[in-house]
């Protein structure tokens, strides 16, 4: 089936509109190429046509950050760094999207398609996070602590995670947990701990469980305890040794 362009173009933007959603609660990447798949076989799309089609309708697709998502993770055609570096740069910089101001920001940070540049990178978040994107300025956080500057990534976090981002919330727990850039508080730790569980994050519930078991910001509870523990093991995650090491520490 050949969509019409004017359905295409409806389809573009609630497509981006759909990713930029889950970006900012802060699910896993391969949930938002898995949303992404999923809607071009709903709207009978063939990624390699769409793709095509994107490149060649740039009044519209120039605008998102689509076509340097496609490139980025090999929709419709193999990865190319390079073309997902420059078309995120176009949308960044041309129609300030923001999720492509992201993406690019990204892209400097751990060198995909251009050479490493922490300090672009800290801009191009910076300018996604005056739109008060939650995934905007949780980069940002991270971008400030790798620069000393805990307070302002402490800052950062609280934003993201009231925003709504279900990864910034761990990491909130993490900053109360060890006091950075803020006095260590067990009780806010093991909220924002909860928090990010109830945002089924297998982190987060690997972290409450943790609390549960120790008594942190709670009560002890070898049942409640056991119960997250054993939901969030199903997933081993880098996030969840980076949470291990951090209860280690205490």
């Amino acid at each position: 089936m050949n969509n019409t362009n004017e359905f295409r173009e409806c389809m573009v933007m609630n497509l981006s509109r759909s990713n930029f959603v889950l970006a900012n609660r802060g699910v896993s990447k391969d949930e938002v190429i898995g949303n992404t798949k999923k809607f071009l076989k709903e709207n009978n799309e063939n990624p390699e046509e769409f793709l095509e089609w994107l490149c060649d309708y740039p009044m519209i697709s120039h605008k998102t950050h689509l076509v340097g998502f496609f490139y980025r993770y090999g929709i419709g055609t193999k990865i190319d760094l390079e073309k997902a570096f420059n078309a995120y740069k176009l949308a960044a910089n041309e129609y300030n999207d923001t999720l492509s101001q992201i993406h690019l920001g990204n892209c400097y940070i751990y060198g995909r398609g251009t050479k490493p540049n922490p300090d672009q990178g800290f801009v191009w978040f910076s300018k996604a996070a005056k739109t008060g994107s939650a995934r905007a300025l949780y980069d940002l956080a991270f971008s400030y602590q790798d620069r000393g500057g805990v307070e302002a990534a402490f800052q950062c976090m609280l934003k993201s995670s009231l925003g709504g981002h279900a990864m910034a919330q761990i990491s909130l727990g993490a900053f109360y947990s060890l006091g950075l850039g803020c006095s260590i508080d067990t009780r806010k730790a093991f909220y924002w701990f909860s928090q990010s569980a109830k945002n089924q994050k297998a982190e987060g519930k690997y972290a409450l469980g943790k609390c549960f078991r120790y008594g942190i910001g709670t009560v002890r509870d070898t049942h409640m305890a056991l119960k997250y523990l054993k939901s969030a093991r199903q997933r081993k995650s880098q996030a969840i040794i980076a949470i291990e090491d951090i209860f280690s520490r205490r």
